[in-house]
């Protein structure tokens, strides 16, 4: 169930372009959403998202891979 809720979080983070407006579609606080998808960065070894003043957007690592495709591309 943990995998499926992160993947979830990703996809909202994506789909958003920013984690604050993530955490209010997801009910959830803008630092607890922060804080796991800095957690799953960790778990996995490589940074999903590029972090800018307006916001996040996927790297070319999270884009490009097959799941990225399919889960995070809107």
């Amino acid at each position: 169930m943990r995998f499926m809720t992160s993947l979830k979080f990703i996809d909202v983070v994506a789909r958003e372009g920013s984690i604050r407006k993530a955490a209010d579609k997801l009910a959830i606080t803008s630092t607890a959403l922060n804080r796991r998808i800095l957690q799953i960065e960790e778990e996995i070894g490589q940074p999903l998202f590029e972090r800018l003043p307006g916001g996040v957007r996927l790297n070319t690592i999270a884009s490009s891979s097959p799941r990225g495709n399919y889960y995070f591309k809107s």
